[in-house]
């Protein structure tokens, strides 16, 4: 219970929604849009506002100030309150055993430090939490830090669409979120965003103290033969329309063994990188075998074998064969195939011929573990 005063009359606000007045009921109690506490009489009628701040501390309790002191903290009872937000409405449940909830609002940032806060008339409040998510959603996480066994886990979640963005070189997100007055606004991860070869999904990292936290992005990830990534978010993730995000990389490797390293053109100087997990594979497609790479998401079962633009080399015909990128520039990448393929006389279909540099024709009959015949392949169509 917290008092505030009007003339003569001091009030009596209960965490209920309460008023009394002199041990009697007064009437019930709420915020308007100003952040006032407001007062409606029951028995003469009329309302009754008062000004007051809102302020949370430094163990994100909710306290409520008049002329800048603090009259009430709302964790200072046996109730423990709760919060959510509706768009960017602050929801407060004094009482988490209770019905009543009465609404803040305010303009609300998130700092270079990963750390949510909100503005309320001319008090602004940090929260200390954290930001972690599996399904893509902005939920950030915080508890009274006073109370940690006790206190409640509150998470507020902001609707909206996904964008992708560069800042100073690195691929990151910017949330367009829902806003009351329809006008949205905006929230930037200050760091990248990046693929996690376990789960072939884009994810947000970033250490806070000793922890690690992570926004993981659900999404469909697809590889075009020129390294063309692209990432389509899928809908729920983002709570509206599924943004794509599109990166133009180059191979990044000097072999073909292990995951898929990418490094992203026009990155803004960086050397940034991607990496895929997955395994190096043949690709019969277009009329042609290529080299290829394969790659599952386990979450949620897309998978895809690609092969990559360019073509078979070899000096003999039988001992050095290459791959050679079709590249834009003079700068070619050419990469060993030692250990991954086995060739000999050609007697197998016209696709899997090659011509050496002295004219002779031979075939590819096995590479990267997969065996060619003249009736059966084993490899399956990609692009």
């Amino acid at each position: 219970m917290f008092q505030l005063t009007s003339g003569n009359d001091t009030y009596d606000f209960n965490i209920d929604g309460s008023v009394q007045l002199a041990g009697a009921s007064a009437g019930t109690w709420t915020t308007n849009t100003t952040n006032q506490i407001v007062l409606t009489k029951v028995a003469a009628g009329g309302t009754v506002p008062f000004d007051v701040d809102w302020l949370f501390n430094n163990n994100n309790q909710l306290q409520v100030l008049s002329g800048g002191a603090p009259v009430f903290n709302f964790h200072s009872g046996a109730a423990l309150p709760l919060y959510s937000n509706n768009k960017d409405v602050l929801v407060v449940q004094p009482d988490s055993n209770a019905s009543f909830t009465f609404q803040l609002r305010g303009p609300w940032q998130f700092s270079d430090q990963n750390e949510l806060s909100i503005t309320i008339g001319k008090q602004n409040s940090v929260l200390d939490g954290f930001l972690q998510d599996t399904t893509g959603q902005f939920s950030y996480h915080f508890f009274d830090l006073a109370n940690p066994a006790t206190g409640n886990e509150n998470v507020l979640t902001f609707a909206g669409t996904w964008e992708p963005t560069v800042v100073d070189g690195k691929n990151t997100l910017i949330l367009h979120y829902d806003t009351e007055d329809g006008k949205g606004a905006v929230f930037t991860l200050p760091g990248s965003v990046n693929l996690d070869p376990s789960i072939n999904e884009f994810v947000y990292n970033y250490d806070k103290g000793t922890n690690s936290f992570s926004l993981q992005f659900v999404g469909t990830l697809h590889v075009s033969s020129d390294f063309t990534v692209t990432y389509k978010l899928d809908v729920d993730s983002a709570a509206g329309a599924a943004p794509t995000i599109t990166l133009d990389t180059r191979f990044a490797k000097n072999d073909f063994n292990g995951d898929l390293e990418l490094s992203v053109k026009d990155a803004g100087g960086s050397q940034q990188t991607i990496t895929i997990g997955g395994d190096f594979t043949a690709v019969v497609g277009g009329g042609s075998l290529k080299v290829g790479f394969h790659f599952t998401q386990p979450n949620s079962g897309n998978t895809q074998a690609f092969g990559f633009n360019g073509d078979f080399k070899s000096k003999d015909g039988s001992t050095d064969l290459t791959w050679t990128f079709d590249e834009s520039t003079s700068n070619v990448l050419t990469v060993g195939l030692d250990g991954h393929f086995n060739i000999g006389p050609a007697t197998i279909e016209d696709r899997f011929t090659l011509t050496a540099d002295n004219g002779q024709v031979t075939a590819i009959h096995e590479l990267f573990g997969i065996s060619f015949g003249s009736s059966q392949i084993a490899a399956t169509a990609g692009s």
